[in-house]
C-alpha cells in the first residue's frame, strides 16, 4: 500500500508540474510549493476509506487551496476541507465541493 501511495504522489506531482498552466504568475518556487501542497492533500484524501479521490479536485495557488468535485454527504465535504486545512503552507481553503 505504501508503494501505491508513493507512486500516486509522484504521478500527481509530475502531472501537475508538467501539465498545469501557471495563470496566477507564481514564481517557480511558489509553484512547486503549491504543487507539493496539492499532492499531499490528494494523498491524504486517498487514504480515507469513505472518500473517492478520483471525484475530487484540488488546486493550490499561493497557499490558497480550491476544492471541487462531489461527495455523498456533508460530513465528507467537511472532512475534505479539514484535511486540506491541516497542511503547513495552506493559507485558506475555498470549498466548492457539492453534495450529491
Amino acid at each position: 500500500m505504501k508503494v501505491l501511495v508513493k507512486l500516486f504522489l509522484f504521478l500527481t506531482l509530475f502531472i501537475s508540474v508538467s501539465c498545469s498552466s501557471n495563470s496566477q504568475k507564481e514564481s517557480l518556487g511558489e509553484y512547486i510549493d503549491s504543487s507539493v501542497i496539492t499532492t499531499k492533500i490528494k494523498a491524504e484524501i486517498a487514504r480515507e476509506k469513505n472518500l473517492n479521490v478520483f471525484r475530487l479536485y484540488v488546486k493550490t495557488v499561493d497557499g490558497v487551496v480550491t476544492l471541487s468535485g462531489s461527495v455523498k454527504t456533508g460530513v465528507q465535504r467537511d472532512r475534505v476541507e479539514e484535511i486540506a486545512r491541516a497542511f503547513e503552507g495552506v493559507k485558506d481553503v475555498v470549498n466548492n465541493i457539492s453534495v450529491q
